[in-house]
């Protein structure tokens, strides 16, 4: 089992030199790899240069709202918790509802922040299963619904059984080399777009038709 801290890389954000030194050594110490910056684009533009496994941002920088940063980093899927000299509640509750993992009042206490750090990023990880697991029960979801539909579609056109159905799909998609999901969609989007072809209304162009054959023979 790793050390703990070891591997984990972590951004560290404040504008008070002297604080970030003293939060970056002390993170250090553990194991944890920190990168150091002192304004808030610094910190967006590290974030975009690469994945950390936790941004620690001071709240009150100059130069952008906390939360306006927060939402930066939201966009990029990078986790975050926030250091801030206020204990408001409001204020709190807006930092997680921006998607903090953690919110640690000012002064600093080495002793109590590191392990506060390991659990954020711990936090952060189990957000990411979370997440990484619901787009893969999505992605499920929306393969059977799709491949589902194209089999009750040919069960109808081809007068097949469900399992009939679902061969000829898979059997063809096989053949042409493609997924059966893929398969299954453009089969679902033909239909809607048969369906969205305007119907022509015979009933309206007979008697046109009729009129017009009338005129010509009484020539």
């Amino acid at each position: 089992m790793s050390a703990p801290g070891c591997s984990e890389r972590l951004l560290l954000a404040d504008g008070e030199p002297v604080i970030l030194a003293a939060m970056a050594d002390a993170l250090r110490r553990v194991g944890f790899e920190v990168t150091t910056v002192t304004a808030p684009s610094e910190a967006l533009a590290q974030a975009r240069r690469a994945r950390f496994s936790l941004a620690i941002l001071d709240y009150a920088m100059p130069g952008r709202n906390g939360l306006e940063l927060a939402a930066a980093l939201t966009e990029l899927q990078q986790p975050f918790m926030f250091l801030s000299a206020c204990n408001d509640e409001s204020l709190v509750g807006q930092a997680v509802t921006a998607g903090a993992v953690a919110y640690v009042v000012k002064p600093i206490d080495p002793l109590h922040f590191v392990p506060t750090v390991r659990a954020a990023v711990r936090r952060a990880r189990e957000i990411e299963a979370l997440i990484a697991q619901s787009q893969r029960l999505s992605d499920a979801i929306a393969t059977n619904r799709d491949v589902s539909v194209a089999v009750g579609l040919a069960m109808a056109h081809r007068g097949l059984t469900r399992h009939a159905a679902y061969e000829t799909l898979r059997q063809h998609a096989r053949r042409i080399r493609r997924p059966l999901r893929e398969l299954a969609t453009e089969i679902i989007a033909g239909v809607e777009r048969l369906h969205s072809i305007p119907v022509v209304d015979l009933s309206a162009a007979a008697p046109a038709a009729e009129a017009g054959g009338s005129a010509q023979g009484q020539r």
